[in-house]
């Protein structure tokens, strides 16, 4: 580009002719070295005007001399011309030399190299016409405005093109939508920036749903690869596969470095050592402005879980449960900043903890988290903080873990953009051992960014919480958040403050309501008086009605997305699936595997012992041959019993749903079946361990041998899940196989049960090769299955 900023004509039709008709990969910007015009200076204006601010990725700037002697000094005239240095840092520190008539061809093959290397890094894209139209409009509509408001110093003045950028984008009225009125401290869009982070990640916000779970459960050659580092467009994939492996160090991945993101700017910076000025040269050093940012490993995280598909979504955020890590609760969409509440994710994910039942003895509890009932302490923040809340936070439940990810992690950076506004949960799980902070199962809630900006994640904390917790810098009636933090301290709630700018101890203002000072203080004495302060506020507010979180009924708040609502297929598999349970309802639970699911009751037992004793057995033939009629009579026992309508229900669903349809039916089926024989199994388990006591201590107490042995039977019968559902398909099928012949009343034949185990274990569920209850492999069906 030489001289056309200096022009004053119209030259709009041109530069729009230009970015149609080629693709530019790099924008060359001709400098005279040693003398820097006024007109030089305002060239990179004109081209941030004119093509917009990200053409800035695409410039480079050459610098011209006459003589050998102006190209040895280049060094000196950097670090001399302040002027001079700014416009190079503008431009990421991208400059070559040449001579003024351009004729050596070793400066040439320089120059394409650089290029070259320029058009990678930016990932071989090039500066587009959409860029172009972008940049236009936006000139457009700050010349309209200027013109109404009759401002016309405005263009005298030389203004710099970002900042009426961001004048635009934060007053214009009408004409700017809710993403790209999110700016950032730099005047930035976020929405530009989110876009360019998922470019960078190979995902494209006009595909939202292009990472589904059958493609990542299929064993590829990457699968099998442990990796510890790898390139962007790995990261997502690396990510999945690690958390899929329950890899807690899932989060903590390196990114390859390109081959010239460690590459000073130029070699001959490097000066003689006798000329050696360390308060000289470190005004001066290389810039790393054209090294791009890594990648926040949140970010990563969370475009996974944005772009994933339901059910890929829910194995995640089982899979982080698994690692201890905290899970997203209240997710903002990256683009139009609607809040989601993803509740489906949840439903697989269970929790147990000790507690002590009215008796006051110990007792184990285990509880899906979806119908939990607990108490919840949320935390958040009004202000940029130097103090990390989600590091405090870790203190609080695990100090060896990092449940929160925060800012002292490994990999983590400044540049995070999909976090703000995000709630992330995590529970504190007691043992009733003595090392326990807190003597309850307590949520703890995170909201991430200023929640002075997030105010719609802040009113759903505070609401469903038992006790606040508010990080600021100081307590200031003039300050803008001062009347939010009034409104909670007045509230009946505790409210518990933390001041990064206070040095003192807890102090107890009144009744629930506490401030500890952060500034210069050891944070286990931090850790500790907050324990105590959570402790009190949880044990007097108790007695007080204090607010009992479930999760469920966050899906209450109005405002807010919901998951499950919004998935068809997943609501058609719920109510698939509900149908199904009504089958169950007022049945006593140690009856049901007998009534509905006969094939693998004492008949399949029968044959199981008759098998073992055949392959065991050293007799005759006759012997053998007649245990052979036996285990066939049995057989065609099996294939006249009657099909209760519960699997008759269950086979007609899966073989006339959609394939999505029919994963959500079954994994719905597990969680009604799971929720069903809870409250039961807890009993039966409590009365065994109860039983086992007495019987351990009273070694000769026939009895109670007897009672323990009918509370284990018990305990099998009720045991009742999906794979015994399966079983039972199993079983049909061997006993038709073994008469050849279809059995009455199944909704199809015999020959294709194995094709539906098939496609569900494709889709994730497992096949039991073993029966654990007839301690038996039914190898005719496994073999089927997996033929």
């Amino acid at each position: 580009m030489i001289g056309l900023h200096e022009t004053a004509l119209d030259l709009d039709p041109l530069t729009g002719q230009l970015v149609s008709e080629n693709k530019i990969i790099s924008f060359i910007f001709v400098v005279r070295l040693g003398q820097l015009t006024d007109a030089d200076k305002m060239g990179i204006k004109w081209l941030q005007r004119v093509f917009g601010v990200r053409v800035l990725q695409f410039v480079m700037i050459l610098f011209t001399y006459e003589s050998e002697e102006e190209s040895d000094s280049i060094i000196d005239d950097l670090k001399k011309n302040s002027a001079l240095e700014r416009l190079l840092k503008k431009c990421g520190g991208r400059y070559h030399t040449c001579s003024k008539n351009m004729t050596k061809q070793s400066e040439m093959r320089d120059l394409m190299d650089r290029i070259e290397h320029l058009f990678i890094d930016n990932e071989q894209r090039c500066y587009t016409s959409e860029m172009y139209n972008t940049a236009l409009s936006k000139r457009e509509d700050v010349q309209d405005r200027t013109c109404q408001s009759d401002e016309t110093t405005i263009i005298e003045k030389n203004i710099d093109y970002t900042s009426a950028t961001e004048t635009r984008e934060r007053y214009g009225g009408e004409k700017r939508s809710i993403d790209a009125a999110r700016l950032d401290q730099k005047g930035n869009r976020r929405g530009d920036k989110v876009e360019h982070l998922l470019h960078r990640l190979h995902l494209d916000k006009r595909h939202p749903f292009k990472l589904r779970a059958a493609d990542v459960l299929q064993l590829t050659k990457h699968s099998l690869e442990s990796c510890e580092s790898c390139a962007e467009e790995d990261l997502i994939q690396t990510f999945l596969q690690k958390l899929l492996m329950m890899n807690y160090r899932a989060r903590y991945i390196k990114t390859i470095d390109s081959q010239d993101d460690r590459q000073q700017i130029n070699n001959d910076l490097i000066v003689d050592e006798g000329d050696a000025d360390i308060f000289r040269e470190i005004s001066f050093c290389p810039s790393e402005t054209n090294r791009r940012d890594a990648i926040h490993p949140m970010d990563v995280q969370m475009a996974a879980i944005y772009y994933a598909d339901s059910l890929l979504k829910q194995l995640m955020v089982t899979k982080l449960s698994q690692c201890q890590y905290a899970l997203p609760l209240l997710i903002p969409d990256p683009f139009t900043q609607e809040i989601e509440f993803p509740l489906w994710t949840f439903r697989q994910i269970n929790k147990s903890w000790k507690m002590k039942d009215t008796n006051n003895e110990i007792i184990s509890k285990i509880e899906p988290v979806w119908n939990a009932k607990t108490a919840m302490v949320s935390f958040f923040r009004f202000d940029s903080l130097s103090s990390s809340k989600s590091q405090l936070m870790n203190s609080l439940i695990n100090e060896k873990h990092n449940t929160f990810f925060h800012r002292n992690c490994p990999g983590s950076s400044n540049t995070r953009l999909l976090m703000d506004g995000v709630v992330e949960i995590a529970w504190y799980c007691p043992s009733r051992k003595d090392t326990d902070k807190f003597t309850q199962c307590v949520a703890f809630c995170n909201l991430h960014g200023d929640a002075g900006a997030n105010e719609k994640q802040l009113q759903i904390l505070t609401e469903m919480s038992s006790v606040n917790v508010v990080i600021l810098p100081r307590l200031d009636k003039n300050d803008k958040n001062a009347v939010k933090i009034q409104n909670l301290y007045r509230d009946r709630k505790p409210l518990i403050c933390l001041l990064t700018e206070d040095e003192s101890r807890v102090t107890e203002m009144r009744k629930g309501k506490y401030k500890i000072g952060l500034n210069k203080r050891n944070q286990s004495d931090v850790s500790e008086e907050l324990i105590q302060a959570i402790n009190t506020c949880l044990s007097f507010f108790s007695s007080q009605s204090s607010s009992i979180f479930s999760l469920e009924d966050v899906s209450k708040h109005s405002g807010i997305r919901v998951d499950e609502d919004h998935d068809n297929d997943c609501r058609r598999g719920k109510e698939a699936a509900q149908q199904m349970m009504g089958l169950l309802k007022d049945k006593n639970l140690t009856k049901i595997k007998e009534s509905f699911l006969p094939c693998q009751g004492e008949l399949w037992h029968q044959w199981c012992e008759k098998n073992k004793e055949l392959h065991r057995y050293q007799g005759n033939e006759i012997d053998v041959d007649l245990k052979q009629k036996q285990m066939n009579k049995i057989r065609k026992q099996q294939h006249v019993l009657n099909i209760a309508g519960f699997m008759k229900f269950f086979i007609t669903e899966i073989n006339s749903q959609s394939p999505n349809e029919k994963t959500f039916f079954l994994k719905w089926l597990a969680i009604l079946l799971d929720e069903y024989t809870s409250a039961d199994l807890s009993a039966l388990h409590y009365k065994y361990d109860e039983k086992w006591s007495k019987v351990r201590a009273e070694q000769q107490m026939t009895n109670e041998h007897a009672e323990l042995d009918r509370i284990s039977k018990e305990l099998q019968a009720a045991t009742f899940g999906l794979e015994h559902i399966l079983r039972e398909i199993g079983q049909m099928y061997e006993s038709c196989k073994s008469v050849n012949s279809n059995k009455e009343g199944l909704p199809c034949n015999f020959t294709f049960l194995p094709s539906l185990a098939a496609e569900m274990m494709i889709s994730g569920f497992p096949l039991e090769l073993m029966d654990g209850d007839a301690a038996h492999v039914p190898v005719v069906w496994v073999t089927a299955v997996l033929h």
